[in-house]
């Protein structure tokens, strides 16, 4: 099996700590966490339900490795777009896991407030 840059980076352990220091904050914020397994494997971190007009809708925040550390993206579909293409949060190599956990409540509202701007959620908010 040939493995890629970014298979290789998500299996150092640098990435593993980053990954279970954010995933801790997001479960304090009422995220879950990824299964152990994908925690291992792959750079899905937490996901949150949303009630929206249609049922309910997956969020999903994953980690990727970047050159200088790593990006905390977000994934939510709404009308056939990722609504959340826009919202990341940057995590430079050095950034401490108190810095971090300073960061996650703030990116938390950025991802809720694209989530909250979708047409389903809108109009369940209504």
């Amino acid at each position: 099996m040939k493995h890629t840059p970014a298979h290789i980076a998500i299996q150092a352990p640098e990435y593993k700590a980053v990954k279970q220091v954010i995933a801790v904050n997001l479960m304090a914020h009422g995220w879950t966490a990824a299964s152990q397994l994908d925690m291992d494997i792959c750079c899905l971190v937490a996901s949150q339900d949303y009630e929206t007009a249609v049922g309910i809708k997956t969020a999903t925040l994953s980690l990727e490795p970047r050159s200088e550390g790593f990006q905390l993206v977000g994934n939510y579909q709404s009308e056939g777009n990722n609504v959340l293409s826009t919202t990341w949060l940057n995590i430079p190599s050095d950034m401490t896991s108190e810095q971090i956990a300073e960061k996650v409540p703030e990116f938390l509202e950025k991802v809720d407030r694209e989530v909250n701007r979708s047409y389903a959620r809108r109009l369940f908010l209504l």
